[in-house]
Formats: structure tokens, sequence, C-alpha cells
């Protein structure tokens, strides 16, 4: 059909005859054969998604490699004789054969990393682990609750919600342990205390709910509960989210777009549940692959030690991270004063940028769990949550947020606390003393 449309002149035929044209048409299969690994090395390179300027270098590199492929290796290829074919082709796949033998021997070629690469790719942390302080309490069910914190004291907080409640555990009881509290902790993966809430694909959505009520009624000292959720998991319009449908008895008919919905009613219902007590709500910590340590690796890889200090997510992105659950806790916090919203962005961004990577050290056990280290960088964030005191200053306000990531006395770059802010020193002022 094409021949038979170039036969008949038309509008088209003095574009398509313009010269730039026809040589992308001449080159176009060198082209198609170089454009994808140059835009996967870009990226590895990078250590992320490519900018349009970034993207227009890459392209304009993919068209000077097909073009000296064609002359070198396309043109000359037309006039190979078949002897010349089969030689060609033989030695091609035999030394294709001899690498993978290579690969596989040596293991991956392990020596192909710096120490620095592997060490960091060696970093990598499994799901955290507590130690138990006291039995606690049983529920009907016949689960357990142990308490974590301050040994010997009375649970007066717990912490409850999904795998990101879980990943700052380690940090909210090591910060209880240090200053004499203790409290319970209820987690499982894509758990959020929503009574009444459901998710359509995951009948284990809500399993914990009962188990939670169960204790704060056994546990009626515990006065302070303090949420950590994947709020985004519930309305961010990202591709991965957008088949979670959460539903209660109010359902609309109006499909992932009640999940807003569903999220505000469910908050609301748990205050209910829950009288006397208060309610800590902790906005989301920055994800983004741009913050997996294996994209530090990566980066490592290619530009040494220094690639490590560009890890991190542009502060614009986790803004709009935060426009799409914020409004919804806000409007709960305003119409329940139990209800408090604990900001986390003082402690891992600047002006323009939330880290990844500090000291030497990756801040996240993957894109969206913060490591034990990250998380100890919001010691005074959890403080405040678990034990709140007139001598303490009110949580930071939006106004707050937009300042500077708070800077220790270090040699490192302007976005570096001293390491002993979350060593054994969590609650170091010196960690919280500047750049607000």
């Amino acid at each position: 059909m094409m021949i038979w449309a170039g036969q008949r002149p038309s509008a088209l035929t003095p574009a398509l005859a313009w010269r730039p044209l026809v040589w992308i048409g001449l080159i176009s299969y060198s082209l198609y054969l170089w454009h994808w690994p140059v835009l996967v090395f870009a990226r590895y390179a990078n250590g992320g998604e490519l900018d349009a300027v970034q993207t227009a270098l890459a392209l304009a590199m993919v068209l000077v490699l097909a073009t000296g492929s064609y002359f070198f290796v396309e043109r000359p290829a037309r006039a190979w004789t078949l002897p010349d074919l089969s030689r060609a082709l033989g030695g091609g796949a035999a030394l294709v054969g001899a690498a993978a033998c290579i690969a596989w021997l040596s293991g991956g070629l392990p020596q192909r990393l710096s120490p620095e690469t592997a060490a960091v790719l060696g970093k990598s942390e499994s799901s955290p682990r507590l130690e138990c302080v006291d039995r606690g309490i049983s529920t009907e069910s016949g689960s357990s609750y142990c308490v974590f914190g301050a040994k010997g004291r009375t649970p007066s907080f717990v912490l409850v919600g999904d795998s990101h409640a879980n990943a700052v555990a380690p940090a909210v009881f090591k910060v209880a342990a240090d200053i004499g509290r203790a409290g319970y902790f209820i987690w499982a993966p894509g758990f959020c205390p929503l009574p009444g809430v459901t998710e359509i694909r995951n009948p284990d959505y809500s399993r914990p709910m009962p188990d939670f009520i169960a204790l704060m009624a056994k546990a009626p000292q515990v006065k302070r509960v303090v949420v950590v959720c994947y709020w985004g998991l519930h309305v961010s319009p990202e591709r991965q989210f957008r088949k979670l449908e959460f539903r209660d008895a109010g359902y609309d008919g109006s499909g992932r777009a009640y999940n807003r919905t569903s999220l505000a009613r469910g908050l609301s219902r748990l205050t209910e549940a829950l009288p006397g007590r208060s309610l800590v709500l902790f906005e989301d910590v920055p994800t983004g692959a741009e913050l997996d340590p294996k994209a530090a690796a990566r980066l490592m890889h290619v530009w040494g030690d220094a690639g490590a200090g560009g890890i991190g997510l542009d502060r614009s992105a986790y803004e709009r991270q935060r426009s799409h659950y914020l409004p919804i806790l806000q409007s709960v916090a305003a119409e329940r004063p139990e209800v408090e919203i604990m900001p986390v962005s003082q402690y891992l961004c600047g002006p323009t940028r939330c880290l990844g990577w500090l000291d030497g050290q990756p801040l996240y056990r993957d894109d969206d769990h913060i490591a034990r280290d990250g998380a100890m960088l919001m010691a005074d964030a959890f403080r405040r949550a678990i034990a709140p005191s007139p001598a303490i200053e009110p949580a930071a306000s939006d106004a707050i947020i937009t300042g500077a990531i708070p800077k220790a006395k270090t040699n490192s770059s302007a976005f570096s606390l001293d390491r002993s802010c979350w060593n054994n020193n969590a609650l170091n002022p010196v960690c919280h003393d500047g750049g607000r």
C-alpha cells in the first residue's frame, strides 16, 4: 500500500522527499537498534528518568551512533558474501557464548563493582525486628501484643499501621526507650486502621481491625494512638495504585473515586471508636524510585562516590504526593480536635530536594520504605507524638515545612547531619538547632 501511495503524488510528497527525512529513512534500522540501549544506559547513569534536555541529548547520541553504524557496518555488510556472513555470525555467537560462560562461572563478575558500590548493595535491610520488653496483652482471638520501648513501664501509646509503620517502628521505640515510655505495636502489610473500610481485592485488608479495637478496650491507659500509613495507597493517581478500591457501607458506585470518601469516613469512625484518645496521623515519607538504595549503587558504579550524593527526590514531587491525601487528613483534623497531623518533611527534605542518602548511608530500604537511619532523623517528631509536653514546641506547620533540612555542625554538604543524630544520641538537640 505504501508503494502504491508513493506512485501517486500528493500534498505529502514534497515533505516526504525532504532530504533530512530521506536520511532518517536510510538509517532507520540503525536508529531502531541503537535507541533502546542508549536510553536504558542514560537512565542508568542518571539514576532515574530523564528530563527533556537529557532526553534530547540521548536522542542526539542515538542519531550519531546510527549514522556511524550505517556507514561502517550496515553498508559494508551489504557487500558481504555468504562465507563472510557465516564467519561474522559464527564469530559473534562464539564471543557471546564465551562472555556468558565467564559471567556464569564468576557468579556475575562481582569484581566489576567497586568495594564501595558492593557495600551499598550489601546494606539492604530486611524487615526490622523489635525486642519485646514485656508480654503485654492477649485478645480473645488468641493474638498477643508485646510491649516495646522502656522496660518496666506501663504502655501509654500504640503504633498502628501498615509496612510504613513497621519501617519506622525501631526508631519509634528507640525514642520511647530514651524518654522512658513504652507502647504497643500493631501492623500488617497494607493495613490502615479504618473501621468499616475494605479493599475489594484484598480480603485480609481489615483483618487486624477487631484485634486492634479489642486491644484498646483492654488498655484504657493508652491515650496516644500513632497512625503511620501509606496514605498515597488510598488516593494517589499513580498507575500502580489505580486498581485499588476502598469501600464501606456508604459506597455509591463511583469506583476508585470513592477512595477519598472512604478514607475520610474511616478516619472519622476511628476517632469515634477510640473515645478519650488522641490520634496522631503521620504524613507519608517521600517515596519514589529515586530514593531506592539500588539507585545509589547505580550512580556510584557510574560516577564513583560522588554519584550517591545525587540520590533524592525533587521537593516538588513530594509536594505533589502530599497534595493527594493531605487535604483529607486536614479536613478530618479540622472537625476532630483529638486528631493531630504530624509532618515529617522538615526532617527529610531541604527547600528543593528530599534526601535518600546521607553521610555514606542510604536512608531508605527500597523505593518507599525508610530505613532505620532515615527514620531516626524523625526522632523529634516521634517524641512529640508519643509524649507531648508543654516544654516541647508544637509540631511544625506547613510554613515551617518550607524551610531547609535541619543542619548540624559537620564538614559534609549543606544537607548533612551528624551521625550522632540517629546513633546512640538520637535526641541530641544539635540535630534540630538550625536551618528552619
